[in-house]
């Protein structure tokens, strides 16, 4: 396990990726409730939106690895999140990645 503060940063000429803030659930409540969501299990509500997204976010501290917050460095602009997940009941790691639709 890991503490939260020690999610690494990583730096690209365009891009952040840092650890998962709580700003960005507004995204993912947005996109656990529309029909994008299919094959994430969704649609589904609020509630449901913060347990899929905290459970995410809580692989860094459980497992050591999980999911990056991606954002442009020029506007702070948060694009989306890419990472390895293995949440309960999965067979092994997998690398996964959603993009905001704009």
């Amino acid at each position: 396990m890991i503490p939260a503060d020690a999610v690494p940063v990583l730096e690209t000429p365009r891009l952040r990726l840092r650890a998962p803030g709580l700003a960005d659930f507004e995204t993912w409540t947005g996109f656990l409730a529309s029909d994008r969501s299919f094959h994430e299990g969704g649609p589904l509500d609020r509630l449901a939106a913060w347990r899929f997204w905290a459970a995410d976010v809580a692989m860094w501290m459980l497992r050591g690895y999980g999911p990056f917050g991606v954002e442009d460095r020029a506007s702070g602009a948060y694009l989306g999140e890419v990472g390895i997940y293995q949440g309960e009941g999965y067979p092994g790691p997998e690398l996964g990645w959603f993009v905001v639709p704009e």
